[in-house]
C-alpha cells in the first residue's frame, strides 16, 4: 500500500486555505467561475462585421457591427464549412453568429477588496519584472 506525499507546498498551501477559512469565514466564493462564458465579451476587430442567424457566411444578415465594439460572447459552434481555413464561430446576444476571425475574446474581471477580521485582500493590477541591473544611461538620447 502506497502512502500519499504531502509536498511542502502543497501543505503550506493547505495551511493558506485553512488559516483564510477561520480569518474570513464570510468570504464570497465569487472568484470560482462556473461557466466558461460567463462574463466572456468579444470586441470587434475589422471596420465592420455582420451577424447572421446561422454560422455561415450564406446565412441571412441580421445586423452590422462596427470596429470596437463589444459584444456579448455566449457560446461557439463549428460551421459546417470543410474548405473554410477557420470554422470557428462565436454565438452572440440572443442567437445570432459572427464570425471568430473578426473578433478579438476578451474577459473583464473587476478588481474587488475584501475587509474580513485580520486581513484586507485586494486584486492585483499589472505585473511585476524583476530588473537585476540598472539600465544603461549612455545609450539614452537627451540631457538627464
Amino acid at each position: 500500500m502506497s502512502r500519499a506525499v504531502l509536498s511542502r507546498r502543497d501543505f503550506l498551501k493547505l495551511s493558506g486555505y485553512g488559516l483564510m477559512g477561520m480569518l474570513c469565514p464570510n468570504l464570497p466564493m465569487k472568484f470560482l467561475q462556473q461557466d466558461d462564458f460567463d462574463n466572456l465579451q468579444g470586441r470587434v476587430v475589422d471596420r465592420t462585421i455582420w451577424e447572421y442567424d446561422e454560422p455561415d457566411f450564406k446565412a441571412k444578415r441580421l445586423k452590422l457591427y462596427w470596429h470596437d465594439l463589444i459584444l456579448p460572447i455566449t457560446n461557439t459552434t463549428i460551421s459546417e464549412d470543410e474548405a473554410a481555413y477557420n470554422r470557428v464561430w462565436y454565438q452572440v446576444g440572443e442567437g445570432g453568429y459572427v464570425y471568430s476571425g473578426s473578433v478579438q475574446p476578451v474577459r473583464t474581471i473587476w478588481m474587488i477588496s475584501i475587509t474580513c477580521r485580520a486581513a484586507s485582500l485586494t486584486a492585483p493590477y499589472g505585473s511585476m519584472t524583476n530588473r537585476t541591473s540598472r539600465p544603461n544611461v549612455s545609450s539614452c538620447t537627451g540631457t538627464i
